[in-house]
């Protein structure tokens, strides 16, 4: 009978911390940017994404374009949706938005913008980890000594990050 019991507790135990999801996750961020990455939900599906990093933005402006290079910090809320599900980890879907402030241009200027978020992420259900892969298109506002300079601009991102 203690046997039973100890096999339950233990079975218990195992099925509660593999369903559990993280609530913080802390970690790198790479792609066009290199930088450090803190994210924390607010619920099983809402989230908030803090980004605070060094890299280059490709940017449109009326009659041309290119690459820019940026120290920005990006905040954005977004809405985790479940995908599938295996026996070592899982795949969800995120879409949201938010706003970014930062130094850009060879820091001469400054630059603040909202942009959106569409990506996706692996949680590893027996380890603390979890890598994740993002687009993020965005409208931006440069302004420096040169007056204001609206811009399109965009990013690919990709992270790995601890969850606890």
């Amino acid at each position: 009978m203690k046997r039973i019991i100890t096999i339950a507790l233990a079975l218990l135990m195992v099925v509660s911390v593999s369903a559990k999801k993280y609530e913080y996750s802390l970690g790198l961020s790479t792609g066009m940017a290199l930088g450090i990455c803190f994210k924390t939900m607010i619920n099983p599906h809402f989230t908030i994404i803090d980004d605070l990093y060094y890299g280059m933005s490709f940017f449109g402006v009326q009659g041309g374009g290119g690459a820019m290079d940026e120290f920005i910090d990006c905040v954005n809320f977004a809405y985790q949706g479940e995908g599938t599900k295996g026996q070592n980890i899982a795949l969800d879907w995120y879409v949201g938005g938010g706003t970014k402030l930062g130094a850009a241009g060879g820091f001469g200027m400054g630059k603040w913008g909202f942009n959106a978020l569409v990506g996706f992420e692996i949680n590893f259900i027996n380890a603390p980890m979890a890598i994740n892969f993002d687009f993020r298109p965005g409208f931006g506002l440069g302004f420096g000594g040169g007056g204001v300079m609206p811009m399109f601009d965009s990013s690919i991102n990709a992270g790995i990050r601890y969850t606890f």
